[in-house]
Formats: structure tokens, sequence, C-alpha cells
């Protein structure tokens, strides 16, 4: 069997630079959130309003001979 030669050691080589940069971020402070007013009561009194101006509504229609329904 042949001999095989011995491989030289590998050079010693400076530690390469890091190609991601280091960014320094400071964020603003953010004021808190606005509070979400409860809107739920008026919406449900604008749909009871609502609902008594229709059968109203439906009831001189019918008395005036406009609705088929009874």
């Amino acid at each position: 069997m042949p001999d095989i030669p011995l491989l030289p050691e590998p050079p010693t080589l400076p530690e390469l630079p890091s190609f991601i940069p280091k960014v320094d971020l400071k964020l603003p402070i953010l004021p808190p959130a606005p509070k979400i007013p409860n809107i739920i009561p008026d919406i449900s009194v604008t749909l009871d309003i609502a609902k008594t101006i229709a059968n109203i509504f439906c009831i001189l229609k019918q008395g005036i001979g406009l609705v088929a329904e009874k």
C-alpha cells in the first residue's frame, strides 16, 4: 500500500465580521388606549323606538286596508 502524505494544518484565520447589523431601537412610550364607550343601551333604546314606530305604522296601514295580514 502506498503511503498517504500528511496534509498541512489549515491556516488560522481571523474571525469573520458579522453581517447582521446591530440596531438599537428605542421605541416611544405609547399612551393608554382610549376607553370604548358603552353604546349598547343607546342602541337598544333606538331599536325599541324603531320597533314601536313600525308596529304603529303597520296598525295604521292595516286600518286603511293596505296590509293583507291579520
